[in-house]
């Protein structure tokens, strides 16, 4: 009689402990999915601020040479276009629709101080990519001109300036075009793209970028304070140039998405519709014009 009893004991004790064990797995397991779950999205929201971080640092390197370099203002120009307008350099891109592409002088890349007597032109500069047959750009505060490399020898380069006769201290600087568009990347995601305006390949500066709208920042009157900014698409003089208003939507290429739960308008009207927790909208005022560094 009393095995019996302590049998029953034993099966009463089991059958307890087992649905204490079956309550709090219910408890925990939930738990733990809720945990993972927030620790995805804060994950995915780090994700997205390391990556907002990192294109504008690509925006600020790629458009700060825009402007004009030095203390003559340069007489260049700035477009922008519709991904559905592209011109003949960018005809084998398959641009995205959603998005604007530039047109810009890069400045300065390579830029030193030299000495110029009338025509011929001495200046220690060595630089990657530019050799003998090669132009480059000259100018005093006055008037600014071009001059052919005609040697090259331990970074001290001479040229001949095939314009206006320049005397006395010069700037001597590379001036390089390009287009900047958005496309299909490597990944098969969307990415930001660069293209030299007369020969070489596209290169991809960095995937993440889904639509880009570019809005040129101007000083009309060159009172050395922004007066404009240009929404219509067009050209604009460079001397004018005082800084591109940037708006971009950018996204992690590895997110499952949820829905397009949210909708941005741009200054241009169109609509940017997009999962919240995949994608976010930035926006950047990306700083060009003179500099009298070297």
């Amino acid at each position: 009689m009393v095995k019996a009893t302590r049998s029953g004991y034993l099966l009463i004790e089991s059958l307890v402990a087992i649905a204490v064990l079956t309550c709090l797995i219910g408890i925990v397991i939930p738990f733990i999915q809720s945990m993972e779950l927030s620790l995805s999205k804060r994950q995915k929201i780090l994700d997205l601020m390391a990556l907002n971080a990192s294109l504008d640092d690509q925006f600020q390197a790629q458009f700060q040479r825009l402007g004009s370099v030095g203390c003559f203002s340069s007489n260049e120009w700035l477009e922008v276009g519709n991904g559905q307008s592209k011109p003949a350099r960018l005809t084998t891109d398959q641009l995205d629709l959603g998005s604007d592409w530039l047109y810009g002088k890069d400045f300065g890349l390579c830029a030193a101080y030299g000495w110029s007597d009338e025509h011929e032109i001495d200046v220690n500069m060595a630089c990657e990519g530019i050799g003998v047959g090669d132009s480059v750009h000259v100018s005093s505060c006055d008037q600014s001109s071009v001059a052919k490399v005609l040697s090259s020898n331990n970074g001290v380069l001479k040229a001949w300036n095939t314009g206006p006769a320049l005397a006395g201290e010069v700037l001597v600087y590379s001036a390089e075009g390009f287009y900047w568009f958005v496309k299909e990347g490597k990944s098969q995601f969307n990415a930001f793209w660069r293209r030299p305006e007369k020969s070489g390949n596209a290169l991809e500066l960095m995937i993440g970028l889904e639509h880009v709208r570019f809005y040129p920042v101007l000083d009309r009157n060159l009172d050395g304070i922004a007066d404009e900014v240009l929404v219509d698409y067009g050209t604009v003089p460079t001397a004018q140039l005082v800084g591109i208003l940037v708006e971009y939507l950018y996204g992690a290429a590895e997110c499952e998405l949820a829905a397009q739960s949210q909708s941005y308008q741009t200054l241009r009207g169109d609509q940017w519709h997009y999962d919240g927790l995949c994608f976010k909208v930035g926006k950047l005022l990306a700083s060009v014009g003179k500099t009298n560094e070297t």
